[in-house]
């Protein structure tokens, strides 16, 4: 007996050793765990010599993996540590420049080797403007003036792990450069030139193609997606087809195989392989190539390697030994979403699901001797049933394999994306042949490429009215929130379990028929009860196997939720809370000023990882950006989230700063309710809110501040209580002091402290009679406002209260179960 791949042994036992290194429990624990699966490991199968070899193997290459990582992690944090020395005010940093990008808004270079003030901080992203690029090439050494960034890691539930995203392309921090100048003016002669190449063919793509097709063919051919469309990449990500948009391995498989059986036609295997590999080598410089595209280059040059060889071509132990590699060099890319998607989607492409299928087949009756088969007079034929093995189409198991890694990274579900896969992926062929045809055509006869160039404008509008038709279909894209690593394995081992005990059955049942020989020699009885059999034992495994599948999707789609959570998202310099009741769900506030993308990048991916799709009451205090942009961003993408019901102060009515806010509210056809002091809102049972500030004497007041008519209020669940004061300072604060109906209102077990914890809103005889269990405030770090002020937090502190900051906390969870107050903090 022996171990078929060995490889997936020795992968699987480094990824198990980097995830226990990486994971939150305590270095106790994870060896306790080990320990554990060491024990049970060698109690099953120590008799065996097979398995005590295995075991040891397990046991190395998991420590391999753990100490790599540590290793990799440990270099990392003491680059971060001198990085952290520099960063206030500008730094001269030298560095190599290794590539030259373009991101969204700005210009980039990839420097390695970076130095500033004889500190060695590693291998930076620096963004700079158009007119720094002139003189700057691909090799040259350079000396930059500018600001260093640390990369941070989440704050949040939901947000995108940039720390991870960088270290796996061991980049240590980012700069912003003001001045560039050219220290060596040595530089790469070939990456030089596949830039300056690149640029050329961008600009000759939009010479042929209009606008909107340009964006999209330059994404697919040189994976630059600064000028897609944004609603068409929207569009296309909302529907699961994105991934034609960035050069993956699929593209890379169709240019290398494409090129290889052309050149075949006229060379030798061995030189076709060599030219096709150089082609491969030069263009995965061209598009500075990703952790998907490296897999694909990879497993082309070791499949060339075996047709040249004569050798058999192993696509998974190719896959595993690949992965095993890369992960040893950069262990951080098992965390990178494009790692996971390129081969998780390979190893489920080299996965086979079979069942065993029925075929009725006519046989001469002259050849066969029984007189007991169904005969037909007319034709003298007789109709055999035969047994053959049918697989499941590959795309439906890409599908099953995808699912969990797809709602982990976004946390929806494209429910058509499968149907519609199968229309996109396989024109895919014909737009890279044409585009690619037309382009080089360009260079001969511009009228001509552009006639050409009709075609792919002709599959693109396809691909346009295709998704157009899908979103109006219900339910066309799901939210499910964020599973865990343990409901996902959960989910992988159901399916591994599926495909094994149906793969087994069709084996069975193929062994059976092949021992019984022909089958149409049997009896009509003998065969009739044989089919009924087969029938009967697969349709119940298959029917077992299909509720299974549903069970764990259910299952790892589940969100947990208490009686009442309250959470106070990391924002930056601003307020946002969530709050979630059952299936009632509101928010108050929303917005940024450090980080004015909130919305997209924090705000929305935390409310869907947590699978919300709409808010029933979303508050606003006040108009200032620092609590709106992140709410605003939702009503102008009420697709993504949809809010039912906006609650403004009664003073918003008629203001101007609000005057967007409720123009886009109108435009969604969001409810809008205005409320004043006093006032009461039943949101359901034993929930309710009560309105402390502002009144309508604010409104006739033209002097008034926008932050004292912040719209205050109290919350109520059972027994606990809460208060929301938005930016209230020390006018209203006293004005609440003074006044009856709130001064009844004011003791509360959390407060959510004014104005950032202001130096204006530090009133003792407020604290003092709030007196909270918890008091958090709200702010960015190393903000310019100097929130929170020292007095204020000492104010707070005196009363007894519990201080959680959201710059130093990150995501505060507050959760209201019955009697008791649980808080939990994200970092």
């Amino acid at each position: 007996m022996r171990i078929k791949r060995p490889a997936v042994l020795f992968l699987g036992s480094t990824i198990l050793g980097i995830l226990i290194a990486n994971s939150s429990i305590s270095i106790l624990f994870k060896l306790m765990i080990l320990a554990i699966a060491i024990f049970l490991y060698g109690k099953l199968f120590l008799e065996d010599k097979l398995y005590i070899r295995t075991l040891i193997v397990i046991v190395l290459f998991g420590v391999f993996g753990f100490a790599r990582f540590k290793y990799v992690e440990n270099t990392f944090d003491k680059l971060v540590a001198n990085v952290e020395t520099l960063v206030r005010g500008k730094k001269v940093i030298t560095g190599k420049v290794e590539t030259i990008g373009k991101s969204t808004n700005s210009n980039y270079f990839v420097l390695s080797n970076c130095y500033s003030e004889g500190l060695y901080i590693g291998k930076c992203r620096c963004y700079f403007s158009d007119e720094l690029i002139s003189d700057v090439k691909v090799g040259n050494l350079v000396k930059i003036l500018g600001g260093l960034n640390t990369i941070d890691e989440p704050l949040n539930e939901g947000e995108f792990n940039q720390s991870y995203y960088y270290r796996s392309d061991g980049i240590t921090f980012t700069a912003f450069a003001n001045s560039i100048e050219v220290s060596n003016a040595k530089y790469n002669v070939l990456n030089q030139k596949i830039y300056e190449i690149k640029n050329e063919l961008k600009a000759q793509i939009s010479k042929i193609f209009n606008e909107k097709d340009a964006g999209l063919f330059s994404a697919m051919i040189t994976g630059d997606k600064t000028t897609i469309d944004k609603i068409q990449k929207k569009r296309f990500s909302d529907n699961g087809i994105a991934h034609i948009l960035a050069i993956s391995g699929l593209h890379l498989s169709i240019l290398g195989l494409g090129l290889f059986y052309l050149l075949r036609k006229k060379l030798s295997v061995n030189t076709a392989a060599l030219l096709t590999s150089i082609f491969i080598l030069l263009y995965g410089i061209f598009i500075d190539a990703g952790p998907s595209s490296m897999r694909a280059i990879t497993m082309l040059y070791i499949r060339f390697l075996s047709l040249s060889i004569g050798r058999t071509y192993d696509s998974k132990n190719t896959l595993y030994i690949i992965a095993f590699i890369f992960i040893i060099l950069k262990p951080y890319l098992i965390y990178n979403a494009g790692f996971q998607f390129s081969y998780i989607a390979i190893f489920a492409l080299n996965t086979e699901l079979n069942v065993a299928y029925i075929v009725k087949k006519e046989k001469n009756i002259e050849s066969i001797e029984n007189d007991e088969t169904d005969k037909s007079d007319e034709t003298n034929k007789l109709i055999a049933i035969e047994i053959e093995k049918r697989k499941i189409p590959a795309v439906l198991i890409l599908t099953l394999f995808l699912f969990p890694v797809t709602i982990f990274h976004y946390f929806t579900y494209p429910l058509y994306s499968i149907i519609l896969n199968l229309i996109v992926i396989p024109l895919m062929t014909f737009v890279l042949g044409f585009g690619l045809a037309s382009v080089g055509i360009s260079f001969l006869s511009l009228p001509l490429s552009k006639i050409l160039s009709y075609a792919v404008h002709v599959i693109f509008l396809i691909y346009d009215k295709l998704c157009e038709l899908i979103e109006k279909l219900p339910a066309h894209t799901v939210v499910f929130g964020k599973p865990t690593l343990y409901e996902m394995l959960y989910y992988y081992i159901v399916i591994f379990l599926v495909i094994y005990v149906i793969n087994d059955d069709t084996n069975d049942i193929l062994n059976t028929y092949q021992e019984n020989n022909k089958l149409y020699n049997y009896s009509n009885q003998n065969k009739r009860d044989f089919i009924k059999q087969i029938k009967s034992k697969q349709f119940i495994k298959v029917f077992v196997c299909i509720i299974a599948l549903l069970l764990s999707s259910f299952i790892i789609s589940i969100r947990n939720h208490s009686d009442m959570r309250m959470t106070f998202i990391a924002i930056g310099q601003g307020d946002s809370i969530l709050i979630e009741s059952n299936n009632l769900v509101m928010t108050i506030d929303g917005g940024s000023t450090s980080n004015t993308s909130n919305g997209q990048y924090v705000l929305a991916p935390h409310i869907k990882s947590r699978a919300i799709d709409h808010i029933d009451f979303s508050f606003i205090t006040h108009a200032d950006s620092d609590h709106t942009n992140g709410i605003m961003h939702l009503l102008e993408n009420e697709d993504e989230i949809k809010i039912k019901n906006l609650v403004l102060p009664i003073t918003a009515n008629g203001d101007a700063k609000f005057n967007k806010i409720i123009s886009l509210a109108d435009k969604s056809n969001v409810n809008i309710l205005y409320v004043k002091e006093t006032e009461i809102i039943m949101l359901k049972e034993k929930f309710y809110l009560t309105i402390l500030s502002p009144n309508e004497m604010s409104l006739n007041n033209k002097k008034r501040d926008e932050n004292e008519m912040s719209l205050t209020f109290r919350l109520d669940y059972n027994n606990h209580s809460a208060l929301y004061t938005g930016d209230i300072g020390i006018e209203t604060i006293g004005r609440l002091l003074k006044d009856e109906f709130a001064l009844k209102h004011l003791d509360v077990d959390i407060l959510k402290v004014p104005h950032h914890g202001s130096k204006n809103s530090n009133v003792k005889d407020f604290y003092d009679l709030v007196s909270p269990k918890y008091s958090v405030f709200s702010y960015g770090k190393n903000n310019n406002y100097g929130h929170p002020s020292k007095d204020t937090l000492e104010s707070v502190e005196n009363t007894g209260s519990k201080i959680l900051k959201t710059a130093e906390s990150g995501q505060i969870d507050i959760y209201l179960d019955k009697d008791i107050i649980n808080v939990k903090t994200f970092k």
